[in-house]
């Protein structure tokens, strides 16, 4: 059970990664999922 929020976690970071660089260079993205990463994720839905 302790291996869960792990792989959670990893799975999170996984799918942010991939708004977050999708076809933008990655200074212009906020580590903490700011105005940028939702903004990346509406144009990419």
């Amino acid at each position: 059970m302790s291996l869960f929020p792990t792989v959670v976690l990893l799975v999170f970071l996984n799918i942010f990664m991939t708004f977050a660089w999708y076809g933008h260079p990655p200074l212009k993205t906020t580590p903490l999922g700011g105005r940028n990463s939702r903004e990346l994720a509406n144009r990419a839905a």
